[in-house]
């Protein structure tokens, strides 16, 4: 089998890390040849690629429905008329709407979790100063100016067992968002909606749990003048620090994101095999992620105390869990399976096109 030759210009968004990481590990393989072209000036965290020099694909790790400033409906008009010329659509934030509003001759599929992980080496060669920016930022050299490891953010530092403790602790670290650093009116109420209730959650679990639990938002100065009374250490919320925290806990809460995204927490905690309690999930993921046997869903305080308590007491349900997570990570999330499994779509769905082709001009 012939490598699939990938070209498309190089998009430096965080977003997009996850999938520079699966494939360089597909290139090192020989499953994919990349032709990587200088920065790209896309505003947005898609990928366009070229497949094999005819196939047009999009790889859209964007928050929700958000191309563009206004209403889910301007933003439906904006992908049905701007991505005309492509072939397959896969994105992160997808629901069956996509579907409805897709190009001519354009199919639209779910992309899956996203979460914040470094390619081992930069996917092009970058200036020398590019070059040192990017590792500066891929260490520990920015908190720790002692040490320097290459590997600090590469998937494998993610990925733990399913492990239980005597004691079944609860995690939830999390940010607030700004209201005023938005003009729209709904996304401020969005903001504040998210802020009010990621507050709550922190508030109960701390009185119902007590050490059992961990949990605050992230200190800045929003978050100072909001809920200084909940703001964590800068130590407690470096990354290091934070994997380290979650794999000392079972229980991992998480809440909708912005535009009702699925945040980068809940890759990390699946990536961790932990036992999740969510908020309802609002957009499809690839595979069979399933509520109950993946993650537990509340929709209020008492949701989710009940969620907690069960899942403590109910050790084996938990384990089983823990074990799907670790599963759904290894086939769907892991960065090389995340970006094969697209690409292996992608050839499943040319080849059919190309023998109903072959039996047309017969």
């Amino acid at each position: 089998m012939h490598p699939l030759l990938l070209e498309f210009d190089y998009n430096d968004r965080p977003h997009l890390y996850q999938l520079y990481a699966g494939l360089s590990k597909l290139a090192k393989k020989n499953v994919v040849l990349l032709k990587v072209g200088t920065n790209s000036n896309y505003k947005h965290s898609i990928l366009k690629i070229k497949v094999n020099k005819k196939v047009n694909v999009v790889f859209d790790t964007l928050d929700g429905f958000n191309w563009i400033d206004g209403t889910i409906e301007d933003n439906l008009k904006y992908f049905q008329t701007n991505f005309s010329n492509t072939n397959y659509y896969f994105k992160r934030s997808y629901n069956e709407l996509l579907d409805k509003f897709a190009p001519k001759n354009c199919q639209v599929f779910p992309l899956g979790l996203n979460y914040l992980v470094y390619p081992s080496e930069p996917i092009i060669e970058p200036p020398l100063i590019e070059k040192v920016k990017y590792y500066l930022k891929k260490n520990k050299l920015l908190n720790n100016f002692i040490s320097f490891n290459t590997n600090a953010h590469n998937s494998e530092i993610f990925e733990f067992f399913p492990n239980i403790n005597q004691s079944i602790k609860i995690l939830f670290l999390t940010r607030l968002w700004n209201p005023d650093d938005v003009k729209d009116d709904r996304i401020k109420f969005e903001r504040d909606n998210i802020n009010i209730n990621r507050i709550r959650y922190i508030k109960i679990c701390k009185e119902e749990f007590g050490e059992l639990f961990t949990g605050g938002v992230v200190e800045d100065d929003f978050s100072k003048s909001f809920a200084p009374n909940f703001c964590i250490s800068h130590e407690m919320s470096k990354r290091n620090n934070f994997l380290k925290l979650i794999r000392e806990h079972q229980i991992c809460i998480a809440t909708t994101g912005l535009h009702d995204s699925i945040g980068w927490k809940f890759g990390e905690y699946v990536a961790a095999a932990r036992g999740i309690i969510s908020e309802p999930i609002k957009y499809t993921l690839p595979g069979n992620f399933l509520k109950q046997e993946n993650y537990l869903e509340f929709s209020n305080d008492i949701n989710l105390i009940n969620n907690i308590y069960y899942l403590q007491k109910n050790q084996d349900y938990l384990q089983q869990m823990m074990m799907s997570n670790m599963q759904y990570y290894n086939n769907y999330v892991k960065p090389e399976n995340l970006v094969f499994n697209a690409l292996l779509k992608i050839s499943l769905k040319e080849t059919k096109i190309s023998h109903i082709n072959k039996k047309k001009v017969i």
